[in-house]
Parts: C-alpha cells; structure tokens; sequence
C-alpha cells in the first residue's frame, strides 16, 4: 500500500506538473545517485548540489546550494546524516549534512581530493579515498575520519579504490588497480578487480580476474555477499557474487550504455545507478530495472547569460601596421581598440570561436578563422561604413565568409600587397586564394600543417613541417607553386620561419645544439654570407647615408642564391634554456624573442650578429605573440592574457589596459566547446577508423546531453563519456577552473595510529623533510602536543591547521621519550617537495634491498618520468651507483611517461669499437668521447600495470631489441603521442595524432601492453610490509643471467 507521502507524490505529478512548463520534463544527467539505507528516498546530485526524492521518483528538494560541486552523497547508517564531497575549497573534501538539510559540516581539510565511499558500520566515521601519503603512486589510499572531526586515520594501507565496510565490521571490499570510469571495452592490465580484505585475519582474497573492469563493489545488508560492476559481457552490468567470487549471478543486462556509479541501500534492498542520462533504481528481490522520472524545479545558479568587462584574457594579439589600433581575441570574439588602450570595439559576436587574427597590409581588414559553420572556414571583417574604415571606431562591422570547405581551413595570412590570402587546409595542404575567396591554388600538399610566412616581396613563401620521421625543417617554395627548397637541411627540428623585412634574411628556431632551443638564421644572398665584419659596417654606413638623401621607400626584391644555402645559417643566440617567440626588427637588424636562460620566460633582443644582448622584461613576463612596431622602436606582446609594450632601447614599459564587453550565453557555449572537441578529433585522431567507434553518432548521442550540462563538472563528464567510446588513451577534458585553492603545509611526520594518549606520536620521519633538519628535528616516538600553540590529538584536525603554511614557520611542542618538552620551529613543505622526498626515500630503499640481495653485484637505477631531468639522473647514477657492478636493474614501474626513450637507449646499446690503454693503466675508452655515458653490461628491466606511455614504449624497445629480460606486470597499452589545444574559455582538451608500433611485428602499442618476459605480479599488503617480489625477481632473473655468462 502507498504511504499518504508517496500518493501526495504522484498526484502532484499527474496533476500539478501538466500546468507547469518548467515541470514537464524530468531532469537529464543526475548524477551518483545514493538510496536511503531503508531504500524509501533517494539522494542525488543535480546542477552541482544535492537533492533527495522518493525512490519511486517524483518531485525533488534541493538539499545543498553551493557554486561547489557536491556529489558522492552517501547516507549515514542510521539514515539521519549524508556525507558527501565538495571541492569548496579548491579539492574535494568530506562534509555532512542532516539528511532532511542543513548547513554542511566540513571534515578534512586536506589539499587533494578526498572520495566518500563509505561509513563505519556504527555511523562514528566516514570513509574516503585520498592520494596523501605516496602522490608518487597512482591510486589513493583509503582513510577514515571521525564523525566527530579529527585527524583522518588509514583504514586500509593498500592503494586502491571504493573501499566498503562490510556491515558486520569483519571485511573491506575495494577494486584495486587504475580504471577510467568513462573507457568502454578496455582490456589490459590497467583494469580494476575486486578484493577482499579480512580485518581479523589481515589478509586479502582475489575475486575476479577479468582482464576488463570490476568495480563498484556493494555489501549485502548480512555481509554474504557482493554486489558489483563488470564489463564481462562487453557492457556495464551489475552481478552478484559469494565471498569465495565463485557463486555469480548476473543482474542487470544493459547494452551499450552500461551502469555507471552504483549504490546499495543499507537494507539491500534497491540499488541505484546512472546510465546514459538517467537514474536507475534496481530492486534486488528481482525484477527489471526501472528508469526515474525525477522533476527537479530550479532556478540556475548563475545566469545562463551574462554580460562580462573583460580587462585580461586575450589569448591572441595583432598590432595593425600603421600602429594605431591593436586586434586580439577574448573567450573566441575579436575586439580592436586604439593603441592607447580603453573600450574596445567588438567586432565579432557569435556563439562561435573566432580566432587566429591577421591584418591586412592596409590595417583596414582582418583576416581570421571561425568555427560558427560547423568546422573552421576563413572570414574577413572590415568596416561596413564608407566613411570610417577603423575598426576600432566603425559602428558597422561586415563579415564575409571566404571558405566554405567539410575540411578545416585556417592559419590565414596576407600576402605583403594585400591581394592574397595564404592558409592551411585539412590536414597540411598550404592552398593561396584571393581576398574573395576565388582561384584557390593548392602550392603544397602534406600531412602535417605548416609554420609559414610570406616573403617582403610576396614571391615566395618559407614554411616548416614534420616529415614522417618528425624532424621539421624550414623550406621555401615559390608563391605560384614550385619544387619547395630545404634551406635549413638538419635532422633535428627547425621550425618557425620569420623574414627580414629587408628580403635579406631567414630567421627560424631550431634545436641543432644539444638540447637548447636557439635563433639561428639563413643567409638568403651568398654575397651577405661572405662579407666580413668590416663590409657590414661600411654598408651600414652607406645605408644610413642613403636613407637621409631618399624620402621614398622602394619596395622590396627578394633574391634568394639557393645552391648550399644550407650551409649559410648562423646561430644567433646560445642562452641556456629555450628562446622562441621569434621576430625581426623592420631594418633586419634586430631579433626579439622569448627566453628563459635564468628560469624566468621574459622578452630579449639581439643584434643579427649575436651581439648586443638585451633583457627588456625582468618579471617573468612570459611575452607571447611579439612584434615590432613599425618604426623600431617598440615591442608589443602579449602577457598574463594582458597587451604590454616596450621600449627596444630604453625598456621603459606600457600597459595597453582594454575593457572587452561581451555577452556570453553558456548554454550556447558549452555546445560549440562540445562541437570542437567533437570536430578536433574527427579530424585529427590517429586512427581514421576511430577504433571501429561510429565517430559521427558519437556526436549525435552526446550533444544533446551536453546541452544540458549544467556545470563544468557535468559538461566535461558528458565530453569524458564520449571519449570513453573510442577506448583509446592519451584523451581528456580537464578545467577551467576557477575559486579558492588552499595548500596544506607537509610536516614530513608519519603518524602512531595505535597511540590513544595525549598529543600525537611520531611513528617516522620523512628524511630531509622539514623535522629532519637539525635545527629542527623531530625524532620518531616523541609527542607532538600542539601546532602553533593550538593544542592537538586525533581528535584535532591538524591539516587544518597547516593550511596555508608552505614555506612559513610554524611551532610544534614536543615532547621526548622522557618527558621534557621542547618547541621545535619548522618551515612546512610543499606536497609536491614532499613527493620528491618520499620518492627519494623509495629508491633507496629499493636500492639497498638489490644491494642486499645481489650481495653487491648488482645496481639498481628507477626512471621517474620519460624526460630529459630524468635523463640526465640516470646517466648520473649509471656511474655514482653501477659504474662498479656486474649488472644493472632498470625500474620503469609507476613511470607515467614521456618521450626519451631512445636517449636511455642510446645509453643501453652501444656498440663498442675499439678501447685504450693508456702507459700504465688498463683498458677502457675515453668518456669524453662519448656523446653519453654508455652501459654494456647485462641488464634486466622491470615494469608493471602503472608504466603508461613512453615506459611502455622503453619496455617494448628492451624486449624487441633484445637487450634483456623484461620482470614484472605487463604494462597498460597506453601508447599514442599527444597534444593538447584550449578550447573557447580555457578548457584543455587532449588530442592522440600519431600512434606506435612494434617494429618487428606491427602490434599497435595502443591497447596491447608489452608483457614481460617474466610476469609477476605484486600483492596487496606488500607496499605496507616493505615486501617487493618483483624487484626480488628481478635480482634472481639477473643474477641467473650472469652465472650463464660466466
């Protein structure tokens, strides 16, 4: 029989909702869905708040309103309280509220994201998920806080993730291992199983191995049996099995869209879920699932459309060429204002992202690319009023269409006579049109889009690109079409070709030397490379006196002497670091650019000839999109989002201070953010075949559903569950984002959790952490009494008081083993300085159990990341740590990529040719001959489930060139290069362009993880017992090798 509530429910429902226009349709994507532990009510987050309704569906109330996203909800046991998480202070963290509503309690207070899963059975603690103690790891740990607040314990020292209590206190249910809950039909070692952890006994029991995903787990109300998630028959579907995993019973059997994000009532009896964009409740009785209609009622939280003063935020800047009005480019509309600065003129408005901003040689006509069609198309705006051509004071604005093309056409660009316009289509195809739009002439076809300019004279255009081996060099090829010339011929990449006005010089960036990225330029006339230094001062002097007798400028002829052209460049700078951001004064003569040679990215100028070196900025300015003024004087650039100028001789700085008015409707925003992710990737993906994924009803299925996104959060998880579609990796949405953001200070203190008396006791100490100092140290075992005179225990929340506090001092009392009190005076660190401690800490510990192991005979070196740092630390310790031993192990395990590979390879396959001996010694070969140190001994590699990417790739390389055993778990099969673009209001967006291959049998590295010679698997328990069976393999795997070399 219905109680009087749910019948008052529905028939306001019938009756009510019919008359009401904003009632007529139930709500679309309410998210993590939690029953009532008696399954009467059901908790939900809509909008980024919290909501409750019958479980039946129906009308809801809003429980929680905040401009935070709160979700996660779950019910406390005895119904009266809900936890769930918000990130209202930059992180997620755990809070409560009564369950009919109330003001949130907030409970941690740490600086990274805390999970809810769970409470303790007795409701005195909530649980969560929280990378806190080892960021280096890529699974969190489970904690709990007391209901009460306090200082968070661990409940379970394993990684791992939706940890679950069992109702009879006795076991914990979690998935262990890495899983992407959006990725559909992944299979790999990447995937979550299910364990069981028994809290009386301390042991784990496996119980699934399905080399998909199993996750989710759910407790029954009598602890017998589990509830959760796999993918086993190719969808989401939720399953039910025995404590032992053998007694399996399918429950729900969805196809495509499968259950994401499950929850079971305290009594069992109805679990809860989303899939697609609706809210599921499952009676577990039997019975099929049914769909909720749920109405939520509310008015936004922020205007759907708001008019918005920016000050700051351009993202692109042109000055016109007479220097009287600047262009640049706000959330995707273009503005002109004057030079000065102040309001400027709008000159687009749409929905649309307009971008990539190029004058006309006039300063009447932009030039620009807009995806309001659909894809990117060429348009040209230019002031509509006969009577006034600025666009800065115009109050007509036309815009013409000039491309029309399914295939994306941008990076637009003028010829120097303002009769063409030169752009990208596709792919890399550089195509010359006229300012209509007509007589298109394709002068270059390719794969990979061009870096290029046109020449002063408009007869020639100069441009970069890859080929297929990647290297990018700097070519010229004639305005009308022609056989393209390498002028810059080096195998490593040279890109961005600016020319000297004069027609004289071919500026560009390359990476020849070493690893610094440096200016280099090519002599266009052979005559200018062979002149002295005394030649270009005389012709300097002839010129000045020339140009006081001439008035009129004479145009330009460019003439390029293209026999051995390449063997005409010269590098202009040599700064450590990276310049870039290269352009050249009007007279030729000067180089601006952007270099970071002391850490700081600031604005520089040079003279052509590598003298003269000037620092323009000294704030670390970061300048962006420079350029000359046309007399010589100034550099403008864009920085922070804001335009500046400078003085090229006197450095004297300006503000260009603009007010850019728009309206912006997030509604129609979020939904060309959608289209061009969409777009990015139909075009640009790896794989054509988009991983046999209908690409084009992938955007048909999910716009509508971003359409309705209410927030950040939700819209990006709409994009997500698109992504997940084509099973690949290398993909993601992330941001903007914008609020609070609080720091926890890090004592580098591991906590006693057994201890219950006053205070907090010291279990270990991070060494060189920040109580490991000597003039403030802390010793394992003393008290810690209080922080900053507050006095603390488990009962205090002591992250709360260490927020804000990185860097800064702060007292602690402590108490020694003999009771003498003291206060010691700390600085706490950074969690990003505390992760490279405790990293530090790892290694060595590693490190010596090999020594132990080996007996001396072996080293052991781990690579924390696939980049040059990380590369220059191996070949470090290849000599401090092994240069003495037999054999070396390398870890790759937890490396989450990057792109050296071939350097360390280059280190590990040497092919020696000769030695020395010098009068006296022995034999060897001279190190500094070596353009790297190299390492010829036996070696065994390790890497495991957690080695993504370019460790992937290190780990294919070692057993393909069979350079020696690969030990451990076969790694993800995470292997495609990427990039990245922002999208319309700062979104990052990920784009996979180029996938890998094993060479000797063409397996895509993508989805197929390189399996070890020797397969071992680590065991939950062994991080927290300091056990490590792999590395313990690894030392029997080479130590086996090298008594059969013997």
């Amino acid at each position: 029989m219905l109680s009087f509530r749910r019948l008052f429910v529905l028939l306001l429902m019938t009756a009510g909702f019919t008359t009401t226009g904003w009632a007529a349709e139930p709500i679309k994507f309410a998210r993590t869905p939690a029953p009532s532990p008696d399954g009467r009510d059901l908790v939900f987050s809509y909008q980024g708040d919290l909501w409750k309704v019958p479980i039946e569906g129906g009308l809801a109330r809003r429980l929680t309103v905040h401009e935070a996203y709160d979700w996660k909800p779950v019910w406390s046991p005895d119904g009266k309280e809900i936890a769930f998480s918000s990130a209202r202070w930059g992180n997620d963290d755990v809070y409560v509220i009564p369950s009919d509503g109330g003001e949130p309690e907030r409970l941690t207070f740490f600086s990274s994201a805390d999970e809810v899963t769970d409470w303790t059975p007795d409701g005195k603690g909530i649980v969560f998920s929280s990378r806190r103690d080892f960021y280096y790891h890529r699974m969190p740990i489970t904690y709990v806080v007391p209901r009460k607040g306090g200082t968070p314990k661990s409940l379970l020292r394993e990684y791992g993730k939706d940890a679950k209590l069992s109702p009879d206190g006795r076991w914990i249910v979690f998935s262990r291992g890495p899983a992407w809950w959006y990725r559909k039909h992944y299979r790999g070692s990447s995937n979550p199983d299910i364990w069981l952890y028994d809290l009386q006994k301390h042991t784990f029991k496996r119980l699934t191995d399905h080399p998909g995903y199993d996750f989710y787990p759910m407790w029954s109300p009598d602890s017998r049996w589990i509830y959760w998630v796999t993918d086993v028959d190719g969808t989401f579907n939720i399953w039910r099995m025995d404590l032992e995993g053998k007694q399996r019973t399918q429950l729900t059997f969805h196809k495509d869209d499968g259950v994401r994000a499950p929850s079971i009532s305290r009594d069992g009896s109805v679990i809860a879920y989303e899939r697609g964009a609706d809210v599921y409740v499952l009676r577990t009785a039997g019975g099929k699932p049914q769909q909720l209609k749920i109405y939520a009622p509310s008015d936004p939280k922020v205007n759907l459309v708001e008019t918005r003063t920016f000050t700051s935020k351009a993202t692109e800047m042109a000055v016109s060429p007479d220097g009287d009005e600047i262009a640049f480019v706000v959330r995707g509309e273009i503005f002109v204002m004057p030079e000065k600065g102040g309001k400027a003129r709008r000159v687009t408005s749409s929905p649309a992202r307009d971008f990539q901003i190029a004058w006309s040689p006039g300063g009447d006509t932009l030039v620009f690319v807009s995806d309001r069609k659909g894809n990117q198309d060429i348009f040209l705006a230019f002031s509509a009023d006969t009577s006034e051509k600025s666009l800065s004071r115009t109050l007509k604005v036309q815009v013409v269409q000039l491309t029309d093309s399914p295939l994306n056409d941008f990076a637009p660009k003028f010829s120097p006579d303002g009769k063409r316009i030169a752009y990208v289509h596709y792919l890399g195809d550089l195509v010359v049109m006229d300012t209509k739009g007509k007589h298109k002439r394709t002068i270059l076809k390719g794969w990979d889009a061009p870096e290029f300019a046109w020449s002063p004279d408009g007869k020639w255009i100069a441009y970069s690109r890859n080929d297929n081996d990647f290297n990018e060099d700097v070519w010229i090829i004639p305005a009308e079409g022609g056989k393209p010339v390498n002028v810059s011929m080096h195998p490593d990449n040279d890109w961005g070709p600016v020319w000297s006005k004069d027609g004289r010089k071919l500026g560009f960036i390359s990476r020849r030397a070493g690893n610094n990225v440096d200016l280099w330029f090519v002599f266009l006339r052979k005559e200018d490379f062979e002149k002295t230094k005394e030649d270009w001062q005389e012709e300097e002097a002839a010129q000045k006196a020339e140009k006081e007798k001439k008035s009129k400028k004479e145009p330009v002829a460019v003439r390029i002497d293209f026999e051995e052209i390449d063997k005409r460049v010269k590098r202009v700078t040599s700064l450590p670091g990276e310049e870039t951001a290269l352009a050249i004064s009007p007279d030729g003569k000067t180089f601006a650019f952007a270099a970071n040679a002391d850490g700081k990215r600031d604005l520089y100028t040079i003279k052509w000839d590598g003298t003269d070196l000037k620092r323009l900025t000294k704030s670390g300015s970061a300048p962006s999109a420079i350029q000359w003024s046309g007399d010589g004087k100034r550099l403008y650039y864009l920085s922070k989002g804001m335009v500046h100028s400078v003085g090229a001789e006197n450095g004297k700085g300006k503000s260009h201070g603009f007010r850019a008015r728009m309206v912006i409707d997030h509604r129609a925003e979020r939904l060309q953010k959608f289209d061009e992710a969409w777009q990015t990737l139909n075009h640009r993906f790896y794989d054509p075949n988009f991983h046999g994924c209908d690409w084009k009803a992938m955007w048909r299925k999910y716009r509508p559903l971003a359409a309705q996104a209410a927030t950040i959060h939700d819209f990006n998880d709409v994009v997500s569950l698109m992504l997940g579609e084509l099973n690949a990796s290398h993909l993601g949405i992330s941001g903007p984002t914008e609020g609070p953001s609080v720091k926890t200070g890090m004592l580098g203190l591991w906590l006693d959790e057994n201890y219950s008396g006053k205070g907090l006791k010291v279990a270990a100490v991070l060494p060189k952490g920040p109580c490991d100092h000597q003039r403030s140290r802390v010793l394992p075992g003393e008290i810690v009494t209080a922080i900053d005179g507050t006095p603390v225990g488990w009962d205090v929340n002591i992250h709360a008081l260490l927020n804000d506090k990185v860097g800064e001092k702060v007292i602690l009392s402590v108490r020694d083993k003999d009771g003498r009190e003291r206060e010691v005076v700390v600085r706490p660190i950074s969690q990003s300085r505390f992760t490279d401690l405790e990293y530090d800490r790892w290694v060595r510990e590693k490190r010596a159990l090999v020594e132990r192991l080996s007996h001396g005979r072996i080293g052991y070196v781990h690579i924390r990341g696939m980049s040059m740092p990380s590369v220059e630390q191996f070949e470090q310790e290849l000599y401090s740590v092994a240069h003495d031993k037999d054999a070396l192990i390398i870890d790759v395990r937890n490396n989450g990529g990057g792109w050296t590979t071939d350097y360390m390879l280059a280190i590990l396959a040497p092919r020696p040719h000769a030695y020395t001996i010098p009068r006296g010694g022995g034999k060897g070969y001279p190190q500094d001959r070596l353009p790297m140190y190299w390492w010829s001994k036996p070696v065994v590699s390790m890497c495991n489930e957690y080695s993504f990417s370019n460790a992937e790739i290190f780990s294919h390389a070692m057993k393909t060139l069979k350079r020696g055993k690969v030990v451990g778990a076969p790694t993800g099969g995470l292997v495609i290069s990427t990039g990245a673009i922002k999208l319309i209001d700062g979104a990052t967006f990920r784009v996979p362009f180029r996938g890998w291959y094993v060479v000797n049998t063409g397996v895509n590295m993508e989805n197929h993880g390189c399996v070890p010679d020797v397969v071992v698997w680590d065991q939950p328990g062994d991080a927290d017992q300091h056990r490590d069976r792999q590395l313990e393999k690894a030392v029997e795997v080479m130590l086996t090798e090298l008594e059969r070399s013997k």
